[in-house]
């Protein structure tokens, strides 16, 4: 049994934002885990455990102390205590201290809900129980379970939505992803949450949010959005339709890599779409911003795309930016471009392509193992490196242009 010891905590300044713990439920054992990690929460429900939403989050009001996490190695049960004493302890009889859980909830008192602790002396694993609720409290004591008091204080989740979100210090949202699993098909990140009375701006998705997502099909980004951060939308092999918010500045790595998108306009307001955004993706057709100053490394490889314009602001194709899409056949570069980079076009299905003259470097296979037939480079063009184009083309297909 680990009894609580006392509420020796460790302190701190830092104001902190939010964090959800969720709750789960074990059918087939009774037992009940407990996380802050949404990957971990998704794996217990891969293998067979409930959802039970948020057991409670953590407070960020002023006078808090940080909770600290430890493992049981033979059970893998995730205990959570400010109690240094009770930490120091059972770090040193062998639970795994695993430090702070990157939250902050208050130790006093007046701030916050109790979170009340149980103990199942009954059972031999997972027989740590924490609830908000005085009459699951009540009931658990009534079957034998053992009070231990109140092991910290925090808040109820009153998240209407149905995101997973924190309210960073300056005042924004960024959202983290759903709150339990779904069957959303048609999401919409919306511009504002209202939170315990209060609206707040939604500005940014964050790493992963929705990384895996086998349920959505299509996809609405509100204007308030700035920032769709690395892999947000990787791999969400449902998600076939994306409308994008005029806010965003930027399109993270990976952001809809290996998703199923087949067409997408980028905004005018894009400025940037980094390396492998959409990698392996199902993508046919793609507008470009004018407003579009960098391709990314990657960033269209392994596509389906058929055709692309490539507007001037865009002075650098980054290397391999649509290498492998193999049905790419018609490219239409601006005549701002300056620099192709290695691979950019390599593998890919176009048979001809007019250079424009301000273009004044062309990388390593850049046009590799294509069906190039005819190129139109321009007049006086020395090339960085000479192997760009295809072992296949005949040098009377090569033309210069004024």
């Amino acid at each position: 049994m680990v009894a609580l010891l006392g509420l020796t905590s460790f302190e701190t300044t830092a104001k902190a934002h939010t964090e959800n713990f969720f709750r789960l439920y074990n059918s087939n054992t009774g037992e009940h885990r407990y996380t802050y990690s949404r990957w971990n929460r998704d794996d217990l429900i891969d293998i067979g455990w409930r959802a039970e939403g948020v057991g409670w989050v953590s407070n960020s009001n002023d006078g808090y102390t940080n909770i600290f996490t430890l493992k049981n190695p033979a059970t893998d049960e995730e205990f959570y205590t400010i109690d240094k004493i009770e930490y120091d302890y059972l770090s040193l009889i062998g639970w795994e201290a695993l430090g702070p859980a990157a939250l902050m909830t208050s130790a006093d008192q007046n701030i916050g809900v109790p979170i009340y602790r149980l103990y199942n002396p009954y059972e031999k694993t997972f027989n740590h129980h924490y609830t908000a609720s005085i009459d699951e409290r009540d009931w658990l004591v009534s079957l034998g379970w053992i009070y231990e008091g109140i092991a910290f204080y925090g808040s109820v989740s009153e998240n209407e939505s149905v995101f997973e979100y924190v309210i960073e210090d300056i005042g924004e949202i960024t959202i983290k992803g759903l709150l339990t699993p779904s069957t959303i098909t048609d999401l919409v990140i919306p511009d504002q949450i209202t939170d315990k009375g209060s609206a707040y701006p939604v500005t940014k998705i964050d790493l992963a949010a929705f990384d895996g997502d086998t349920q959505l099909q299509t996809l609405t980004i509100s204007d308030s959005i700035q920032s769709i951060g690395r892999s947000a939308f990787e791999n969400t092999k449902s998600l076939q339709k994306v409308t994008l918010g005029s806010g965003i500045k930027t399109i993270e790595f990976a952001a809809f890599s290996g998703s199923a998108i087949t067409e997408i306009t980028i905004p005018d307001n894009i400025t940037r779409i980094e390396s492998f955004a959409f990698n392996d993706s199902s993508l046919e057709q793609v507008t470009l911003g004018v407003g579009l100053e960098m391709i990314g490394t990657y960033a269209f490889s392994s596509t389906n795309l058929t055709e692309i314009t490539i507007p001037g602001n865009i002075k650098n194709i980054g290397s391999g930016a649509f290498f492998e899409a193999e049905s790419l056949q018609m490219v239409t570069l601006d005549i701002e471009i300056e620099i192709i980079n290695q691979d950019a076009f390599s593998s890919t299905g176009i048979t001809e392509i007019t250079i424009p003259n301000s273009v004044a470097s062309i990388g390593g296979n850049a046009f590799y193992d294509t069906p190039l037939v005819s190129i139109s480079l321009p007049d006086k063009f020395q090339p960085t490196y000479e192997n760009f184009l295809p072992e296949t083309l005949a040098s009377e297909n090569i033309h210069f242009t004024s």
